[in-house]
């Protein structure tokens, strides 16, 4: 550990999102009202390192003014937990990694369209099905670290086969895959770019498994509502990007199936960061404290069960 006056220098925060086939790092120092970022198409370590190196050469920050990093990783726990021990080796910092959709929860947070509500939930629409809950700016989790598995909500018992295991899920339903093979006898072989750019141009057939989906999703939300009683729910993913077509059906289901009053107090908005949603949110990660660990992993819910 340095010395108090290099702790109290130490302000910059780095904040890295890494994708499938795209890499982004940003730097920040509040002091100097510093924010800028680069990216560059590779999932590598060592680029975030040259990316890193470039920015704060650019910049002229010095490497010993780095407070924090924190990175939005993408799979599971045991994939994303390797990765950010590669990205800390790279970069010779210590990294905080966490769920891409839990950074970009944060990062809608702090800066986009949920800043200031007390409870926010991201649900991100791309090919998997998820929601990212903020309460007073930390994420909840749930005791062993699965919470929001909203792609996995059952909409019918008998419905199509998910790769869960289970049948009739939301996400077999509403996912990019899922849309785009619902039209294929009608469209033939689509990819979920075209879907939204013929949506967009008023194909009746795109727009029309557009607005079921919005549909479903928003019974799906209804139950969230009804159970934690959020300020905002943020739209985000691949079929935000529809806009209205999406975002009205999601909000009258919403109404339809909450209980009276919750539809008026929570507002539905699409995403205002987008893909920086996840850079951003990486960059609160690097500002914020570990979150407490799991219950799950120490076997205190165990005892407590127990003892109880």
């Amino acid at each position: 550990m340095g010395s108090v006056t290099e702790q109290m220098c130490a302000t910059v925060l780095v904040g890295i999102a890494v994708g499938e086939e795209r890499m982004g790092v940003a730097v920040r120092d509040a002091g100097r009202g510093l924010d800028a970022e680069r990216w560059a198409p590779t999932d590598a370590p060592a680029a975030a390192a040259v990316l890193l190196a470039d920015l704060l050469r650019e910049h002229d920050v010095a490497r010993d003014r780095i407070a924090g990093a924190g990175a939005a990783l993408s799979g599971d726990a045991q994939r994303r937990a390797h990765d950010a021990a590669d990205l800390s080796a790279a970069l010779g910092l210590d990294v905080r990694g966490d769920r891409a959709l839990h950074a970009a929860a944060l990062g809608e947070w702090s800066e986009g369209a949920a800043r200031g509500a007390q409870l926010g939930v991201l649900v991100r629409l791309d090919d998997r099905i998820g929601v990212a809950i903020v309460s007073d700016g930390r994420i909840f989790s749930g005791a062993h670290g699965g919470a929001g598995e909203l792609g996995h909500v059952l909409v019918d018992p008998a419905g199509a086969l998910c790769r869960c295991g289970n049948r009739g899920c939301l996400e077999t339903y509403v996912s990019s895959g899922a849309l785009c093979e619902q039209l294929l006898r009608s469209h033939g072989p689509l990819g979920i770019e075209q879907v939204l750019a013929l949506a967009a141009a008023g194909d009746r057939g795109c727009r029309r498994v557009l607005h079921d989906a919005g549909r479903h999703v928003g019974r799906a939300l209804a139950g969230l509502c009804n159970a934690i009683d959020p300020d905002v729910v943020v739209l985000g993913g691949t079929l935000a990007v529809a806009g209205d077509v999406l975002l009205e059906p999601v909000r009258t289901a919403i109404a339809q199936h909450t209980v009276p009053g919750a539809a008026m107090r929570v507002e539905v908005i699409t995403s205002a960061l987008g893909e920086r949603a996840e850079l951003l949110g990486a960059l609160a990660l690097a500002a914020s404290p570990p979150p407490p660990a799991y219950a799950g992993a120490t076997g205190a819910a165990t005892t407590r069960r127990r003892e109880g």
